[in-house]
């Protein structure tokens, strides 16, 4: 049901929210309120101004601005970042480890060129 969300349009996902809350059984509410105030509303904070506490909404760590993939869908344009997980574990299959040393990050650019040459 939240991966549903990603399909929306944008202006839409507090409103999918509201629904995926509303349909969601009970067992899963964390999860749901997690996905809410990480990804999609914000949480609450308790802000004292004029001497009266009253809640303020902060926005998500992540916006659905950075994850929703409405736009890219409807324009047929790359969903993923793909082409950048191949060259992350090709250079991986190249350096041969993950914990480098300076000068073998800095030699390895050089193979890589000459194997693509």
């Amino acid at each position: 049901m939240l991966n549903g969300l990603a399909s929306l349009p944008v202006d839409l996902v507090p409103e999918g929210m509201v629904y995926v809350r509303d349909v969601a059984p009970d067992v899963l509410g964390c999860i749901v309120d997690y996905f809410n105030t990480t990804y999609a509303s914000g949480a609450f904070r308790t802000v004292l101004g004029n001497g009266k506490l009253r809640f303020q909404r902060t926005p998500p760590r992540f916006a659905p601005s950075m994850w929703n993939v409405h736009k890219v869908t409807i324009n047929d344009a790359e969903r993923t970042n793909n082409a950048c997980e191949s060259w992350n574990n090709g250079f991986l299959s190249l350096v041969g480890h993950s914990q480098l040393s300076l000068w073998v990050a800095i030699s390895c650019p050089k193979k890589d060129n000459a194997e693509t040459k």
